[in-house]
């Protein structure tokens, strides 16, 4: 069963074995290690590498191709207009235009099998299994791949065989079947061996450790890539240097040995160095900066890191970008600068909404996380985290459900297996009956005694049978007693999970009771309006209104989390500011909260666990007779709008509820007219997430949009905050509740 620590890893092995995929791709195509391919003539190896194209400009290789056969007519060269017609066929395959491909397959075929040219046959056969693998149709690139092997056979010439070997290697690992690639890579080294050539030698031994890493990653594994990397040093093959020192240094990363991993990687990215053009580069860089930012040198980690980020925004690679961006922060939080390191992460909230769940999204939410925790902003630390946990939690039920279709495939196997053992007893006893029969005919002397031994064979078949058949009958009460067990356990979370929302359902009600309506808001001023949507079916945000002695109470609240947690929250808190004003007869704001937040510590110190819940307020005294305003707020703000001009008083930097730094609340008088009008709000409209980029909304566009509708009347406002919102959203989920509240007095 896969844990959760093995799944915390498979964030970084993705990297690494994402760019190990593609190095491979890229090697069917850029190895040409093998001397074979060396002794051709020169036309043709200008055919051949203007054919390597085609997989980058594959129209750009076509014109080149278009020139070269034009000019092989020009010339009546056969051979040479044989050769073009293969590889146009080719790139015409490549672009799907299948009936010229054909056409052209039809005629340089014919000329090299009037040839018996074995080895261009083979060529040809090999580069169509390419091109259909490059599309994705394994078991026809297969077939093609032998086809190619039978004709190097008849050739006779070694090499060309292995070599096959080794493509169909690279074709079968694509495909997931790393235990067929390995096959064919052993099949080719062992080949390889036998003529001594220490190039193709070279590139087995890099094969096979390349593939091994993804099996095992004990020394053996290390020893092929090792070996490998001894041929490159001696043959001075700059290529396979730098290719087993980047497998290299993946191997020792995935050992956790890392000065060998750093060691290797370095070698790797020297060779890159020179040719930042190469589309390595950036991902290397990126590979590297990882390396050191767990070190001290974090000056070159951020060298590195930059370097990457550079590269992948030129390149237009997103995730390359998130990936840098997420390593970028990483490294300036370990510098201790953690405003940068906070736009950066910024920068990557975006682009994980842009491009779904990646690896990347894990550590971001995870660093951010971190970052807000150490600034003390907690509500903020909570939220992240949560992020980071729900997706390792998915990461966990992903990989436990492959080991579960992994158990059910082997059970299938299995049942297979007992299958055909039941047949081939099957057939064993038909052949003992047939050869009785024969002894029948040839020994009539010994009738009696056939006869006999048939009937014993018989009664054998007969007991087979008989307990075959009781086995199956067991069998199929325990498929039928798992199938019902399965079935019960269905109904027991169907219910589970209706009892669990029936009682949210009812906590709903419980939390629309507290809630004051709306008319008895607007009863008491000129107008008003009311914008409270809940994230889910409870919410952590609320709004309360009470009535005392001559003045009107009102205010915003928003608790900590949402939804269940959120609301049984809020229910403290509605609770402790009903006690504030009825039990404790408090009329300034300022003593209110003070109150309100030694209440809400107090409830929550009975746990034995250290429980921060609290909740950040905007809180209001009106009294109707003097026509006076008396405001305190912790953390949340309360915004005026007099005579046109827009007005912010900001609340006291902290919560209500348990806090290191606590001080008393400040109320604030303010002097309002008539046409006044009054903003309290929570930070969930600002926070949600949409738009073109995915961004935050932000409190500097809400304080746009407020000033832009402000002389419109209440119910306007309160549509177009309803319609901005909602068209901001998009497809994209709430990610926190809603409460805005409006009044003109």
């Amino acid at each position: 069963m896969v844990n959760r620590t093995d799944c915390y890893k498979m964030l970084f092995r993705t990297i690494i074995k994402k760019i190990v995929f593609i190095f491979l791709f890229i090697s069917i195509f850029t190895l040409n290690a093998a001397p074979y391919k060396r002794n051709l003539p020169d036309w043709q190896k200008l055919l051949y590498k203007t054919y390597s194209f085609v997989f980058v400009d594959s129209h750009a290789a076509k014109l080149r191709l278009d020139s070269l056969y034009e000019d092989s007519k020009k010339l009546n060269k056969i051979d040479r207009i044989a050769h073009c017609e293969e590889i146009l066929g080719l790139i015409n395959l490549f672009q799907n235009d299948v009936a010229e491909a054909q056409k052209l397959f039809n005629t340089s075929e014919f000329y090299f099998k009037s040839k018996n040219d074995f080895i261009s046959l083979g060529d040809y056969e090999s580069r169509k299994a390419i091109i259909i693998m490059n599309k994705l149709k394994f078991k026809e690139s297969e077939k093609l791949f032998m086809r190619s092997l039978w004709y190097f056979e008849r050739s006779k010439v070694v090499e060309y065989q292995i070599g096959t070997y080794y493509k169909m290697g690279k074709m079968m690992l694509f495909d997931n079947r790393q235990g067929d690639a390995v096959t064919m890579y052993t099949k080719g080294l062992k080949l390889a061996e036998s003529i001594g050539d220490k190039y193709l030698i070279m590139e087995g031994n890099l094969d096979l450790g390349s593939v091994m890493m993804n099996i095992s990653l004990d020394a053996k594994t290390g020893n092929y890539l090792l070996k490998a990397r001894e041929i490159a040093i001696e043959t001075k093959d700059t290529g396979m240097l730098t290719t087993s020192a980047f497998y290299l240094s993946g191997y020792y990363q995935e050992r956790n040995e890392n000065d060998e991993a750093l060691k290797y990687a370095r070698q790797a990215i020297s060779f890159f160095k020179n040719k930042k053009g190469n589309p390595f580069y950036g991902t290397l860089s990126g590979l590297m900066a990882n390396f050191l930012s767990e070190t001290p040198k974090l000056d070159s980690a951020l060298y590195f890191v930059n370097i990457a980020i550079k590269k992948h925004s030129d390149d237009q690679n997103k995730t390359g970008i998130l990936d840098g961006r997420s390593v970028r922060a990483k490294i300036l939080y370990k510098m201790n600068n953690f405003a940068a390191a906070k736009k950066e992460f910024e920068l990557c909230l975006p682009l994980i909404h842009e491009l779904g769940f990646s690896a990347a999204a894990s550590r971001v939410y995870k660093g951010y996380a971190d970052l807000e925790y150490k600034q003390g902003n907690l509500n903020k630390a909570y939220e992240y985290l949560s992020k980071f946990v729900a997706i390792n939690d998915a990461i966990f039920k992903q990989e436990s459900q492959k080991e579960i279709a992994k158990v059910e495939a082997s059970f299938q196997n299995e049942k297979k297996e007992l299958q055909i053992e039941s047949l081939n007893r099957d057939k064993a006893l038909k052949d003992v009956q047939l050869s009785a029969n024969s002894k029948e005919i040839e020994l009539q002397n010994r009738q009696k005694i056939g006869m006999a031994f048939g009937l014993l064979i018989a009664l054998v078949f007969s007991f087979f049978m008989w307990k075959s058949y009781k086995q199956k009958q067991k069998d199929n009460l325990v498929i039928k007693s798992q199938r019902d067990q399965m079935e019960q356990q269905k109904i027991l979370v169907e219910e589970k999970n209706q009892e669990i929302m029936d009682s949210i359902s009812y906590a709903k009600r419980l939390q629309d009771a507290i809630l004051p309506p709306t008319d008895q808001i607007k009863s008491i001023f000129k107008e008003a309006f009311i914008l409270y949507q809940p994230k889910e079916i409870v919410a952590g945000d609320f709004y309360w209104k009470d009535e005392h002695n001559g003045k009107i109470f009102f205010a915003v609240c928003d608790c900590t989390g949402h939804g269940v947690p959120g609301a049984m929250v809020s229910l403290v808190g509605h609770n402790a500011l009903n006690r504030c004003v009825r039990e404790f007869d408090l009329t300034e704001p300022g003593l209110i909260l003070d109150k309100l937040s030694e209440l809400v510590e107090e409830t929550f110190s009975h746990s034995d666990n250290d429980v921060k819940d609290g909740m950040d307020i905007s809180l209001c005294v009106y009294d109707k007779k003097k026509k006076t305003l008396k405001w305190s707020g912790a953390n949340n703000p309360i915004w005026l709008i007099q005579n046109g001009e827009f007005k912010e008083i900001k609340g006291d930097k902290q919560p209500i509820g348990k806090y290191d730094h606590k001080k008393p609340f400040s109320t604030h008088e303010i002097n309002i007219n008539a046409d006044d009008r009054l903003y309290l709000f929570s930070d969930g409209y600002a926070d949600q997430f949409g738009g073109e980029r995915g961004k935050k909304f932000k409190t500097a566009q809400l304080k746009k949009l407020i000033l832009s509708i402000q002389s419109q009347n209440m119910e306007n406002q309160l549509s177009k905050l309803n319609t901005t919102f909602e068209n901001w959203k998009g497809k994209l989920d709430q990610v926190d509740d809603v409460c805005v509240i409006g009044i003109r007095i």
